[in-house]
């Protein structure tokens, strides 16, 4: 049986998009800066965010998606996200009934608006990113 640690050694590395309204989306392995990049330079139009994670195995199931046995997940990297707090929330936007409800009822205690406005829970290792693709075309 393989530790977490030989686990670590042979995994790949691959970025997530997520991808408005509830779609996401696998890029292919990246192992260098450059890999990374090309993969942002490809990154899907309605992509809000993206996260790195590391599998030691990834395959296609039945329905043509990619699965696999993850064994590090990064944080998410919302693009031109704006956060909130439950509070900042129900100040600036009272009417928001239903907003503040779904917030309360998942114990969540910030959220980002994404840039398509949709609203997904911000957690601790989560980060708002400018637009990488105008970072990439400046070098």
């Amino acid at each position: 049986m393989k530790t977490m640690s030989s686990n670590r050694e042979t995994a790949q590395k691959y970025i997530e998009f997520q991808c408005y309204p509830n779609r996401f989306v696998i890029s292919k392995a990246v192992e260098t800066n450059e890999d990374i990049r090309k993969a942002l330079r490809s990154m899907p139009e309605d992509a809000v965010g993206f996260r790195f994670f590391m599998s030691s195995e990834m395959r296609k199931d039945d329905y043509g998606r990619t699965a696999g046995n993850r064994i590090y997940n990064s944080g998410w990297f919302y693009i031109d996200g704006h956060v909130m707090t439950l509070d900042e929330i129900r100040k600036q936007m009272p009417n928001k009934r239903i907003l503040i409800a779904n917030i309360e009822d998942n114990a969540w205690q910030r959220v980002v608006f994404t840039r398509k406005n949709t609203v997904c829970p911000f957690w601790e290792r989560d980060m708002v990113v400018e637009n990488p693709l105008r970072q990439i075309y400046r070098i």
